[in-house]
């Protein structure tokens, strides 16, 4: 008896299988219709599944993710928080109570491995307590020491997985192997794991000691040290606000608290995804109401197939079968059909996720990790099911009804019937909220392109150039460098301007000062900038006529700049304005640091480095000196800044009518001519720009897609209810038109019920639109959320799609020949 059970029900299962794949046959249209209808939708909601999975659910790569934290100040425009190096070191002293582990490091730079076969790498410089901090012991060999963490320490590396097996072969000889990373011996200690990342997501070839300037809290007014990202793993039962409210007071001093600057400690995912977490989540829903939208049309179709076959059930429920036998068929079919769409939606999802990831554009995380893996998988096989069930409990809600066999079939079924309504009403709404969230984005993104920048788009090339040990190893060879590469194409035909500067806009890296360390002489204390810091370049003479940076007031750099003992300063009209107000700031003088004088001579415009969606911020350029060395006849300040420039990374900016490609190939065909081991990465300013908007540009398009998508279903519901309706009514439209009703008429009442299904969608999703589009404020540029132009522009769309979707059924029931219809009474 124990085995029999099971038998009996795995036969009745097998039964039904074999009795569903042959009633799905004889229907082919319905169930190819069907069938093709779940894929899209299971395949949409894979792809970006797949994408989101990474982004919001999975876990990250290290032991205790939930407890690691990102700690620091911030600052509006800088990516990131971060604290200086001082104020890190007393942080650490006071917070044991509150972090397990405190740890740090200062970012990655380009690194070059000088020895045989040079190669240019990348070093990310950690603190000495970093990869224990998080969990992580290398693969092979040992961590660093805190001896090893120190200014002048003998140098020491762990290498990455991935250049330890393409680069040393995976040799395990290679512990303690010394080699030479920008020409200082170097030995390896260690080998970093596999799945090893960064809390940045950046790649990493070596890690090295980063050696902060001191190990212990010094007072302010000795220095603030420099920019040091700031990890931690807090205690157990402690959480992130919580610390936040024991850690701020020791983050920076009262002289450091400017408006603008705020503290921070956040999870480690919403410091790697915080930037697009928001889009991430819209994606997800976006996708969501398209299974929304597919499953009330295949619920529909469902429910229309089931009506045709009332007659039938209730032939079998006279017989005998009992209510469970017949959910049981029902179940059968509805497994066919979603296991098939779901075999077919996977193909189509993962075809999808391939354009998805050839398409996006770089900076969105693990993107490019997203595939259908195992885990992905099994939540398409629990949805299918979940579908599954879903689909034969619809298509059950009527009991079988005996009185059909003497009625001939024409009960009607109104309980059915007010389902489907009510599931058109659902696509017409869901695909509304989808119209107005991709319109409102679709503005935006006008908005944000149309921004001007600042500084010229057209005929505008870039190089990024380094150059570094054993060959050039001091500043006097590197200046040398990019004094002779500049000349050398300023002789070209068409170079109409050639500058160099240390950082490029409107992307990348800018230095940045305290607005407290510049004061303007004269003037009465000013209230600090708006971001609490000033951003500043080191340029050439024709920077500014590279760029197409207009000098509003005063002049340009010239070469006796670049040669005397002044210190010129030209300023944007931002920071002029702040420091000066009403005032000509040409001739006046500002002190940087404590004994500093720089002179303004020149007013420029303003120019969107910190983002097209953002104000302009105040910003300030000093000449490159030609020095033999940045120390000799300069003050200290100046003196760093002149250290970094010569540090063996410069952008040429060139300014041509030739086209980019015929810019491009001259500058690597005079860099390779001069050292053919230097490597050049061009880019055009326009290139450059394009990706300020790149991020909203990807995530519009998506929701564009869907939005489209649902607009169709939708459309395809309302035509699929209206022909369901006009078959059940057939004699009805044959006995009206008897006692004198027009084809027009008829057409009409058709039309009719569509424009009343799809008023009452287009009412609700309007009222969920306007709840949907409030959390949008962040992703839109110049854009009112709160839009009754948009939302009526979106609404006059859907209804005129749901009425062209209702025409060609509602022109049927006018052709409807009376005669006919009454004979089948």
């Amino acid at each position: 008896m124990a085995l029999r059970l099971p038998r009996l029900l795995f036969e009745n299962a097998l039964q039904d299988l074999r009795l569903a794949s042959r009633a799905l046959i004889r229907n082919p249209g319905f169930s190819v219709i069907t069938i093709l209808v779940i894929a899209i939708g299971l395949g949409a909601t894979t792809a970006i599944f797949s994408v989101v999975d990474r982004l919001l659910f999975r876990s990250l790569p290290y032991p205790q993710s939930d407890h690691i934290v990102s700690v620091g100040i911030t600052i509006p425009w800088v990516e990131g928080e971060f604290l200086f190096s001082n104020d890190y070191l007393h942080l650490r002293e006071h917070q044991a109570g509150v972090f397990s582990a405190l740890t740090s490091w200062t970012g990655i730079a380009d690194c070059d491995l000088s020895e045989l076969n040079p190669q240019r790498l990348s070093c990310a410089q950690v603190e000495w307590n970093f990869l224990p901090a998080l969990g992580i012991a290398p693969l092979i060999g040992r961590n660093f020491r805190v001896e090893e963490d120190r200014l002048n320490a003998p140098q020491v590396a762990l290498a990455s997985y991935g250049l330890w097996k393409s680069r040393f072969g995976g040799n395990p000889g290679i512990l303690s192997n010394t080699i030479r990373i920008n020409g200082l011996p170097t030995r390896i200690i260690g080998v970093l794991p596999p799945a090893f990342e960064l809390p940045n997501l950046a790649h990493a070839d070596f890690l090295i000691p980063q050696g902060l300037a001191s190990t212990q809290y010094i007072p302010h007014s000795q220095g603030i040290g420099r920019a040091v990202r700031v990890f931690a793993c807090l205690r157990n039962g402690v959480t992130p606000p919580q610390a936040l409210s024991a850690s701020s007071p020791y983050m920076f001093e009262s002289s450091m608290k400017v408006p603008g600057l705020g503290t921070v400690i956040r999870s480690l995912r919403d410091y790697q995804i915080g930037g697009v977490k928001l889009a991430a989540r819209l994606l997800l829903g976006s996708t969501l109401s398209i299974l929304l939208i597919v499953c009330a049309n295949v619920a529909n179709l469902l429910l229309a197939r089931s009506a045709g076959l009332r007659r039938e059930v209730a032939v079998r429920a006279a017989l005998g079968a009992q209510r469970r036998r017949l959910f049981q068929q029902n179940f059968a079919e509805s497994v066919l059909l979603t296991g098939s769409g779901a075999v077919l939606g996977t193909a189509f999802g993962w075809a999808l996720l391939q354009i998805f990831k050839s398409i996006a554009p770089t900076g969105i995380p693990r993107i490019h990790e997203a595939a259908l893996d195992g885990r992905v998988l099994l939540a398409v096989i629990f949805l299918s099911f979940l579908l599954a069930t879903s689909f034969a409990w619809f298509t059950a809600l009527e009991p079988p009804k005996p009185e059909l066999l003497t009625t001939g079939g024409r009960v009607a079924g109104t309980s059915k019937l007010l389902l489907r309504r009510v599931l058109t009403v659902a696509q017409v709404a869901v695909s509304l909220v989808l119209l107005c969230v991709a319109g409102l984005l679709m503005e935006s993104l006008a908005n944000l392109e149309n921004v001007s920048p600042g500084i010229a788009v057209d005929h505008v090339t870039t190089a990024e150039i380094a150059v570094g040990p054993p060959r050039y190893s001091n500043t006097t060879s590197r200046q040398q460098f990019f004094e002779t590469l500049s000349g050398r194409l300023r002789e070209l035909p068409g170079f109409k301007a050639v500058a160099l500067s240390d950082t490029a806009p409107p992307i990348g890296f800018i230095h940045t000062r305290p607005a407290r360390t510049l004061r303007a002489l004269g003037q009465p204390m000013s209230e600090p900038a708006p971001a609490g810091i000033v951003a500043w370049r080191s340029v050439s003479p024709d920077y500014f006529a590279a760029l197409g940076i207009p000098i509003l007031r005063g002049r340009p750099f010239n070469s006796k700049d670049q040669i005397g003992k002044d210190n010129p300063i030209i300023i944007n009209e931002t920071w002029a304005h702040h420091l000066f107000g009403n005032e000509d700031a040409i001739g006046r003088g500002i002190r940087l640091g404590s004994d500093t004088m720089l002179t303004v001579v020149g007013v420029s415009a303003d120019v969107k480095n910190n983002g097209l969606s953002q104000p302009p911020d105040p910003e300030y350029y000093i000449v490159r000196k030609q020095v033999t060395d940045p120390n000799e006849g300069r003050d200290e300040a100046l003196a760093s800044r002149a250290l970094h420039w010569y540090g063996g990374e410069a952008f040429v900016i060139v300014r041509s009518a030739a086209t980019p490609d015929a810019v491009a190939n001259w500058i690597r065909s005079v860099t390779a001519a001069m050292d053919p081991t230097v490597p050049v990465a061009i880019s055009t300013m326009r290139d450059r720009l394009a990706t300020l908007s790149e991020r909203p540009r990807f995530t519009t398009l998506l929701l564009c897609f869907f939005a489209f998508a649902g607009l169709v279903l939708a459309a395809a519901g309302l035509y699929g209810l209206i022909s369901f309706l006009v078959a059940q009514r057939t004699q009805e439209m044959g006995i009206r038109m008897a006692v004198g009703a027009t084809p027009a008429q008829i057409a009409g009442l058709m039309l009719k019920h569509s424009l009343y299904w799809t008023l009452s969608g287009v009412l609700i999703g309007c009222a969920v639109a306007a709840l949907v589009v409030r959390s949008l404020r962040t992703l839109v540029f110049k854009v009112p959320v709160e839009n009754p132009a948009l939302f009526a522009l979106v609404a006059c769309l859907m209804i005129a799609v749901a009425l062209a979707a209702a025409l060609v059924p509602s022109l049927r029931a006018a052709r409807v020949d009376p005669i006919a219809a009454l004979r089948q009474e």
